[in-house]
């Protein structure tokens, strides 16, 4: 006989997850110790939490939010770990080696949770430099400039990561 969901089991379930990946646990340890508890409690699997993300627009915003914060902790773990390694004095190289790969895996994860805080960028400089360039242009021919040559520097970075853009006018002091 299957057991079903009460509604509050669910929403207690929920509030659970977030709590918990905000504090830098990640679903699939959650769904794991939830498996191996009691039998009084209902088990989590997967797919059940990403059924709920997926129908539940207030859950799966409010996990983005924790996972958003759990991408800080991982980003200090990471740090953690770099400097604990650093001040050692006993260090090996396998020591720094497996230091090395949780901290980068702690920054993998970070930058997976939020990339826009901790992954990483491209800078693109779109300048204009030759006075015949835009010399007697009006304003919107040359806001149509700057944006084809933004277009085309953007395509060949041929990259999906965020792009910084400085744009600096031109100005008479200009070579």
């Amino acid at each position: 006989m299957e057991r079903r969901w009460h509604p509050r089991q669910i929403q207690a379930a929920k509030d659970e997850i977030v709590v918990r990946v905000a504090a830098g646990e990640q679903v699939e340890t959650i769904i794991r110790k939830s498996i191996m508890n009691p039998p009084n409690r209902m088990p989590l699997y997967g797919i059940t939490v990403y059924d709920w993300r997926a129908e539940d627009d207030s859950f799966s915003d409010r996990l983005t939010r924790a996972e958003k914060a759990a991408a800080t902790i991982y980003a200090f773990r990471s740090l953690k770990i770099a400097e604990t390694t650093r001040r050692r004095r006993d260090n090996t190289a396998p020591d720094v080696a497996a230091a090395k790969l949780a901290s980068d895996r702690y920054m993998q994860l970070a930058e997976y949770y939020d990339p826009d805080r901790f992954g990483k960028r491209e800078s693109v400089q779109v300048l204009e430099t030759a006075k015949n360039s835009v010399a007697g242009l009006s304003d919107d021919q040359r806001a149509r400039a700057f944006a084809l040559a933004l277009g085309v520097a953007a395509k060949a970075s041929k990259k999906e990561k965020p792009l910084i853009i400085e744009h600096r006018e031109y100005t008479s002091a200009d070579p």
